[in-house]
């Protein structure tokens, strides 16, 4: 269920001034997938997601229709060269999030996952879904229920170069939920695809353990739930 609430002055006429009465409501809609991946669970499947260059803007932290907005033009774009998505970073490379959520990289090491993902600096939004994974990601329970150990960074200074050393990527959100992503076209053009099986059998695991905990079959977080 996406609850999202807006308000709206209802004084006519022009001039910059604030309106004096105003209508408050709450949008309350059921969604599908967002955007949708291939089920499979011999390969890797995800979206494809064109990298660019565009500094969010500084009130990007905020769930305001401005901090959307200035994405159309590059993603209707993307979207007619066969993407799913963008993927935004500054002039200097660093990763901000994508248009729609916010974005997590895995490296795979001998004995662990790393997880990395951007801060939530003034012009990334602090995403609830991310906020929810990254504290069960940290949770030891929650790491046994996986069955694999975890290590999570929260970088401010994430450069799109070492997307080509990780083993995979997915985006979080109210709606998007936890998307895989396969593929990053680069600004110069390069492709950078993830063909590491076990790391996507864990991103659907996390896909899953999020489906439970918003049924509120998760052990120890019953009270992230509220039953309307």
């Amino acid at each position: 269920l996406y609850i999202r609430p807006f308000m709206m002055g209802l004084n006519g006429g022009t001039g910059v001034k604030p309106a004096q009465k105003y209508i408050f409501a709450i949008e309350a809609s059921p969604y599908g997938e967002y955007m949708k991946v291939e089920d499979a669970e011999d390969k890797v499947t995800g979206i494809d997601v064109k990298i660019v260059r565009m500094e969010r803007p500084s009130f990007g932290k905020d769930k305001v229709a401005g901090n959307y907005a200035p994405t159309f033009p590059l993603k209707v774009e993307a979207l007619d060269e066969g993407f799913n998505d963008i993927l935004l970073v500054t002039k200097i490379g660093v990763i901000q999030e994508c248009s729609s959520c916010n974005v997590f990289f895995i490296k795979k090491e001998d004995d662990k996952f790393i997880f990395r993902t951007p801060s939530t600096m003034d012009n990334i939004l602090p995403g609830i879904t991310r906020k929810s994974i990254i504290t069960l990601l940290k949770d030891p329970e929650i790491q046994k229920e996986l069955g694999v150990t975890i290590e999570l960074m929260s970088d401010d200074r994430l450069n799109q170069n070492m997307i080509q050393n990780m083993d995979g990527a997915f985006g979080t959100g109210t709606a998007a939920g936890v998307t895989k992503i396969k593929r990053f076209q680069m600004q110069h053009g390069e492709n950078i695809i993830f063909e590491d099986l076990e790391t996507y059998q864990l991103i659907d695991k996390i896909y899953n353990l999020l489906q439970k905990l918003r049924r509120g079959e998760v052990k120890g977080y019953e009270d992230w739930v509220m039953e309307i």
